[in-house]
């Protein structure tokens, strides 16, 4: 009994071998096991970019304070009015200086 299946597992491997559709179907297979794994690794590694991009930028908007200059800015001094929105004093400024049109 030990004969015959040796001669049946010879059998399937000679015509493993020797089928050329069988071979076919293994390197399709393989073929397709390694694009799996290289699509998997490209996904994983456009995730990582991604994840360090948005960590750079959340730590330069931390990091980096904003110094741009208003184009208008409503902070006045007490004293201080100015001439070409108010040409009149305010009423603070009036009581603590002189002011002369």
């Amino acid at each position: 009994m030990t004969v015959q299946r040796d001669v049946g597992l010879q059998f399937a491997l000679v015509k493993e071998i020797l089928d050329p559709k069988a071979q076919k179907r293994q390197v399709e297979q393989k073929i397709r096991a390694v694009e799996e794994w290289n699509n998997l690794f490209l996904e994983n590694a456009a995730r990582m970019d991604i994840h360090s991009y948005m960590q750079s930028r959340l730590q330069t908007a931390v990091t980096t304070p904003n110094t741009a200059v208003s184009q208008l800015s409503l902070n006045f001094d007490d004293d201080v009015v100015s001439v070409g929105i108010n040409p009149t004093p305010s009423p603070k400024a009036a009581t603590t200086s002189k002011f002369i049109p």
